[in-house]
């Protein structure tokens, strides 16, 4: 009679068992949906950072590029190649620098290479390693071709900018 109750103890902590790996495979599904469900909420919010901080340099290089379009290519050049060795430059060397820091947004590459140009000549002009007083009309053709060439990057850009605001409405 012993043996009898043990097996029925033992049916009932088995029955007990299988209950309890029932529950757990349950609660450990539900974890796994609930834990899919946080990843994808946190996809779509890098997502959103991302397009956000897209939007933001967007709207910065627009802001930079219609600057950009006042300045006049014979000022600009005859500023860069006349400036003394070590002094400041005006307000638009810092344009171009951050342009240029907002580049991965043009996708012209003959514009990032005007761009690039423009730096290098700005980098000797203000760290005093060299002469560019030569260079002027080549960097007037240049910033004169950049500022024609970024007109098509303002399209585009203009255009995103819309479209992502007409979608978050």
């Amino acid at each position: 009679m012993s043996i009898e109750i043990a097996s029925w103890v033992l049916a009932l902590f088995t029955a007990g068992l299988v209950w309890a790996t029932l529950r757990l495979a349950k609660h450990t599904a539900q974890l796994a949906r609930l834990t899919n469900e946080l990843v994808h909420i946190e996809q779509e919010r890098e997502l959103r950072i991302l397009r956000e901080r897209r939007q933001a340099e967007i709207s910065k290089a627009l802001e930079l590029v219609q600057q950009l379009c006042t300045i006049s290519p014979d000022s600009l050049g005859r500023e860069i190649a006349e400036n003394p060795r070590g002094v400041p430059l005006d307000a638009w060397a810092h344009i171009i620098r951050d342009l240029s820091l907002l580049r991965g947004h043009i996708k012209d590459t003959e514009c990032i290479g005007h761009l690039n140009y423009l730096v290098s000549m700005l980098d000797i002009v203000q760290h005093n390693t060299g002469s560019i007083g030569g260079n002027r009309s080549e960097i007037e053709k240049r910033f004169s071709t950049l500022q024609q060439r970024l007109g098509w990057s303002i399209t585009e850009w203009t255009e995103e900018i819309i479209s992502s605001t007409t979608t978050k409405s």
